[in-house]
């Protein structure tokens, strides 16, 4: 397999990868070890191709920040703040009339950072147990 795996939407299921975006068709006979840790299921997971195509434009937002320190390391009370500041940069988007993808990329940046929000959350939920 070649290195420059990039599909986002490929589940694991019973030995092998599916994309749901392929109808179901097999994809990745095994994912790099090098790469980040993929949710494993234990039936396939089947969404909706919105959903898909979303969560797609969420991950490769958050490709392009690889390089920035992990949301883990940032408090509530600042990611807040930064969900806040891309809801101020979706609105402009789309009061100055950007395209259909910029606007997109507006959408998966405050679901990133709502999506960062709930993960801290959760993490500290656990914490506690």
């Amino acid at each position: 397999m070649s290195d420059d795996f990039n599909c986002t939407q490929c589940q694991y299921f019973d030995g092998s990868y599916y994309c749901p975006g392929v109808k179901g068709a097999p994809c990745l006979p095994d994912l790099p070890e090098e790469k980040p840790s993929r949710l494993t299921l234990s039936k396939p997971f089947v969404c909706r191709k919105p959903v898909a195509e979303f969560v797609s434009a969420m991950e490769n937002k958050l490709k392009g920040a690889d390089h920035k320190p992990h949301w883990s390391t940032c408090s509530v009370d600042y990611l807040f703040g930064r969900l806040l500041d891309e809801v101020e940069e979706l609105t402009e988007a789309f009061d100055t009339g950007q395209s259909p993808e910029e606007i997109r990329d507006e959408c998966a940046d405050v679901a990133n950072f709502a999506m960062m929000i709930a993960d801290n959350i959760m993490k500290k939920k656990d914490s506690k147990v």
